[in-house]
């Protein structure tokens, strides 16, 4: 199973030096119960912090992620794929 993960919602604020991510738990990928977030998370934080962000993450149900990220509590939401929905 291939697994793509894309970055939806990105606020205007997103490439400063700290970004906010929101996420689900989606276990064995990604989760809060998981050590430092699971192997998506650690990965991710890992490519912001290469190219000199900080990267954190805060979980929430789905729906929430998506509206604090709408909404600009949150710079994108971590695992969210395309959809023509999203789009708009």
């Amino acid at each position: 199973m291939s697994v793509t993960l894309c970055f939806l919602l990105v606020s205007n604020d997103s490439w400063s030096q700290s970004i906010k991510m929101a996420s689900v738990d989606w276990e064995p990928f990604y989760s809060s119960k998981l050590e430092s977030g699971g192997v998506v998370t650690a990965l991710v934080s890992a490519a912001f912090k290469r190219v000199g962000h900080e990267a954190t993450i805060d979980w929430y149900p789905w729906h929430r992620a998506m509206k604090l990220t709408e909404h600009g509590h949150a710079d994108l939401v971590m695992g969210a794929y395309y959809s023509p929905e999203r789009e708009k």
